[in-house]
């Protein structure tokens, strides 16, 4: 927590630098542009998570859940999220307060693109070059520290 607090004061300290050296305005270029791209991000994520359910539940059949849960309303979810993200995407210049024209529009957007492609691809070659850390994704702390949970029934002993 240490390295990461000097670490987040650091580059904030660095931000705070650029701006006044820059001559730009924080509100407009920095609390819109990081609530926008914030708000697209989430975005993305949403549809990523609706899209992920339905893959995750799909490999069991359902796991037991009805299909509504576990396929249809992800899918409408995610289909309807996707129509906003189009919407979002087109019109961005309006959400960073930049003229039509400007490359940011697309800039920003395309970053997402290629950050998501990334990690799939790191995903991937994780799996095929070192599947023992591709086995512990999303197992939590206690998969890299080591740590070992006491069993549920051991819980509720203590």
């Amino acid at each position: 927590p240490q390295i990461s607090s000097m670490l987040q004061s650091g580059l904030s300290l660095i931000v705070i630098i650029v701006y006044a050296i820059q001559g730009l305005d924080p509100v407009n270029q920095l609390f819109y542009w990081g609530g926008a791209l914030g708000g697209f991000g989430v975005l993305s994520l949403c549809i990523a998570t609706s899209l992920a359910v339905i893959v995750y539940f799909g490999r069991s059949a359902g796991g037991g859940e009805p299909l509504w849960r576990w396929a249809l309303a992800p899918a409408v979810s995610a289909v309807a999220l996707a129509v906003l993200l189009f919407f979002v995407t087109r019109d961005f210049h309006n959400l960073l307060a930049v003229a039509p024209d400007s490359p940011l529009r697309w800039v920003f957007p395309a970053l997402f693109g290629a950050l998501a492609l990334g990690g799939a691809g790191w995903g991937l070659v994780l799996r095929s070059k070192q599947p023992e850390v591709y086995a512990t994704i999303g197992l939590g702390a206690e998969a890299t520290a080591g740590v070992a949970l006491p069993a549920p029934s051991d819980v509720s002993r203590q």
